[in-house]
């Protein structure tokens, strides 16, 4: 495909911005596409022993709490790795050791150019969990494998993205 018209901005908001652009197939027909762009972001597997954590944490606009892999958008300037240990301290209070990069994906390909990026980490000292209750966090625990392939089964783990980032790391890191 090629780009046949400027990119038009549509939208702008603190989190993304939506745009407006026209593609040409090699048959020249010509497309609209509406896509958003928004910063990278990362998921931290973090580990104690066996187990990993998961946050629940509540989401307004599906009206779901369920659990989640500590994670977060990537601020401006910041690498990876730095972003990997700021998202799970702010949602956690805890630090990591042993830092590994597993994996990145394009997790909604048709809309946005956003990369996911997928860090692991063992915990730290886990007695100095520390909540972060203003982003809707009510709940940081440990599961076993079995507990966490359960909870993707009966609903509870509803981020396609961490549904993705638990399997791959079953699959590809602990086999």
């Amino acid at each position: 495909m090629k780009n046949v018209s400027e990119k038009k901005i549509l939208l702008s908001t603190p989190r993304f911005n939506v745009f407006h652009q026209q593609f040409a197939e090699e048959d020249a027909k010509v497309h609209d596409y509406y896509f958003m762009e928004k910063p990278d972001a990362v998921s931290v597997i973090v580990r104690k022993g066996n187990h990993i954590g998961l946050i629940r944490i509540a989401r307004p606009l599906t009206q779901l709490s369920g659990w989640e892999i500590p994670g977060g958008r990537m601020e401006e300037g910041e690498v990876t790795l730095k972003t990997a240990q700021r998202e799970l301290e702010e949602e956690t209070g805890l630090t990591g050791a042993d830092w590994k990069y597993l994996t990145s994906f394009y997790p909604f390909p048709s809309v946005t150019k956003e990369r996911m990026h997928i860090y692991s980490c063992v915990a730290n000292d886990t007695s100095s969990t520390r909540l972060n209750v203003s982003e809707g966090v009510s709940e940081f625990r440990f599961f076993t494998r079995e507990e966490i392939l359960k909870l993707i089964l009966d609903g509870e783990i509803h981020c396609s993205i961490d549904g993705f980032a638990l399997l791959y790391y079953f699959q590809a890191v602990t086999r």
